[in-house]
C-alpha cells in the first residue's frame, strides 16, 4: 500500500535542458495588445468640446456704402391768405438763408405785402401769361391733347391752378425779397408755369418754372433784369 501511494504521489518536473528546449522550439514572443479605441460616443463629445473652445470667426466687415442725403425741405411756416389770388391759402417756404434771423425783418415785410397783394398787380401780370400762352400754343395742332384756345389775356386765369406753397427766397447779388409761386397750367403742363413777386407786392418774372427768381439770372443776362417775360 505504502509503495502504490508513492507512485501516484505527482512526478517531479523534469528540468529543461538543451536537448528538450530544442525540441519544443523558440518562445513565441508575446502579441501586442492593441491599444484601445475610443468609443464614437467619447469622439463626438471630443469634437463638441473642441468646437466650443476655438473661438467664434468674425464675421468680414461689410463695405461702407455712400448714401445720399436727403434733400433739405424750406422751413414751413404759417399759411399765408392772398386775396388777390382769388383767395388761395399758401404754405411759405423759407428757402436758402431766409430762415434765419439775419434777414427776418426784410423776410416778414414781403410777406405782410404778399398778403396785402392788390388785384391789380395780377391784372399788369396777365398780358405776360398770355404771351406765354401763345409761345406754347403752337406746340400742338387743334384737336391734339394739349391743345388750348384762350381767346383774351384776363381769360388766362380760368386755365391755370395755383400750387400749394409759395416759396420766400433771398437774391445774394442785391439782397432782394421774392416770393415765388409755382403753378400748372392747362397749355404747359411739363413745365407749368412760375410767376414771381419783388418783395411780394410787384410780378416781376413770368414763365415756365425754373427756380430763379429773375430772368436775368436764369438766363445769365443783365440785360433781362427788368424784363418779365422773355419771348422762346
Amino acid at each position: 500500500m505504502a509503495t502504490s501511494k508513492k507512485r501516484a504521489a505527482k512526478a517531479p518536473r523534469k528540468k529543461l535542458t538543451r536537448a528538450t528546449s530544442a525540441k519544443r522550439g523558440p518562445k513565441k514572443p508575446l502579441a501586442k495588445r492593441a491599444p484601445a479605441r475610443k468609443s464614437p460616443a467619447k469622439k463626438a463629445l471630443t469634437k463638441k468640446a473642441l468646437t466650443k473652445r476655438a473661438p467664434a470667426k468674425k464675421a468680414p466687415a461689410k463695405k461702407a456704402t455712400a448714401r445720399r442725403k436727403p434733400a433739405k425741405t424750406p422751413p414751413r411756416t404759417s399759411a399765408a391768405l392772398a386775396k388777390a389770388l382769388r383767395g388761395h391759402v399758401f404754405d411759405i417756404l423759407l428757402g436758402g438763408d431766409c430762415a434765419g434771423k439775419t434777414h427776418a425783418k426784410a423776410v416778414d415785410a414781403a410777406l405782410v405785402n404778399f398778403r396785402a397783394l392788390l388785384p391789380s398787380a395780377l391784372l399788369e401780370a396777365e398780358g405776360h401769361v398770355f404771351l406765354y400762352y401763345l409761345d406754347c400754343k403752337g406746340s400742338f395742332a387743334p384737336g391734339e391733347p394739349g391743345h388750348v384756345e384762350i381767346a383774351s389775356p384776363k381769360d388766362v386765369w380760368n386755365h391755370l391752378q395755383f400750387g400749394p406753397d409759395a416759396t420766400v427766397g433771398r437774391r445774394e447779388k442785391d439782397g432782394t425779397i421774392y416770393v415765388s409761386l409755382e403753378c400748372s397750367c392747362d397749355w404747359e403742363e411739363e413745365h407749368g408755369l412760375q410767376i414771381v413777386l419783388e418783395e411780394g407786392r410787384r410780378v416781376n418774372k413770368i414763365g415756365p418754372f425754373d427756380g430763379h427768381m429773375t430772368n436775368a439770372d436764369a438766363y445769365a443776362d443783365p440785360s433781362l433784369e427788368n424784363v418779365v417775360y422773355r419771348a422762346h
